[in-house]
């Protein structure tokens, strides 16, 4: 979960219950019951890029960018996590591929993601052609695997 607050810890009980019968839960803006307070152009791209991201990979989740997860170890195949070859926020997207190839059940619940107070985004300009790249490159990977 993101440490400004943006995610909202009440919502650990519950990450915690849905664990106790799911392997993988993920907080949604984009489910029903989900919300985002971002500003509009942070909002539109990252409504449109999820939406893209499923498109590209067929993956049937709404959210992939999304830190705010809980994670069943004890119940996973060995996935080995340390194989993830994407950097910056690519990452939270290659490990939803990975527990989608590995058949692990996405489960997602609905946050309500506000956006920070104080302070400006950490998301360089170059992460959006990170991902893009990242993004066709697991793809590729999924064609010839």
């Amino acid at each position: 979960m993101d440490a400004d607050l943006s995610h909202d810890p009440r919502l650990i009980p519950l990450f915690l219950k849905m664990l106790k019968t799911n392997k993988f839960v993920i907080g949604s803006r984009y489910v029903r019951g989900g919300k985002c307070d971002m500003k509009l152009s942070r909002l539109i791209m990252s409504y449109f890029g999820n939406k893209f991201i499923k498109f590209i990979l067929k993956i049937n989740s709404s959210e992939f960018t999304t830190s705010y997860r809980g994670f069943r170890i004890e119940k996973m195949p060995k996935i080995d996590f340390s194989k993830i070859k994407s950097k910056g926020y690519s990452f939270f997207m290659e490990t939803i591929f990975l527990l989608n190839k590995s058949k692990i059940h996405i489960t997602e619940i609905p946050i309500h993601f506000k956006d920070r107070s104080y302070g400006d985004s950490k998301i360089a300009k170059i992460e959006i052609f990170r991902t893009l790249y990242n993004l066709f490159r697991l793809k590729y990977k999924s064609h010839i695997n």
